[in-house]
């Protein structure tokens, strides 16, 4: 969200660049976060992880419009406002991590110790393709 504030008054390309490259890696950071918690939520993946990334979709959609009727420095800094704004309720969330490894053990009858085989290193999984 910084980052974004940040480009609202960036005059220069050089300095412009490098604000963008750092907020590409935060972006990717959070990405990666946020892909990582699906299997938590739910173990219906596919679903959960359809939901998030149609989020993203429609929020890209909403922000590209803003640029239409907008100055483009008021619009980088109400998205930075968002994102700080939206910050605080990752705070709320209350995931237990072992949801996804207890219903996945339940769906197959194993009444084995969880955590003796990691879904990593099981080579018969259907998504290591």
């Amino acid at each position: 969200g910084l980052f974004v504030i940040v480009m609202a008054f960036v005059n220069t390309l050089p300095a412009a660049l490098s604000v963008m490259v750092l907020f590409s890696i935060a972006v990717q950071a959070t990405e990666g976060t946020t892909f990582a918690i699906v299997p938590y939520v739910d173990p219906a993946v596919g679903t959960v992880a359809g939901i998030v990334s149609s989020g993203g979709n429609i929020g890209g959609m909403i922000f590209n419009t803003f640029f239409i009727f907008m100055k483009y420095d008021d619009v980088f800094l109400t998205l930075g406002i968002c994102i700080l704004a939206s910050v605080p309720l990752c705070l709320c969330m209350n995931i237990d991590p072992t949801s996804a490894i207890v219903a996945e053990d339940e769906e197959a009858g194993d009444t084995s110790a969880i955590g003796d085989e990691s879904p990593a290193t099981d080579l018969s999984s259907p998504l290591i393709a």
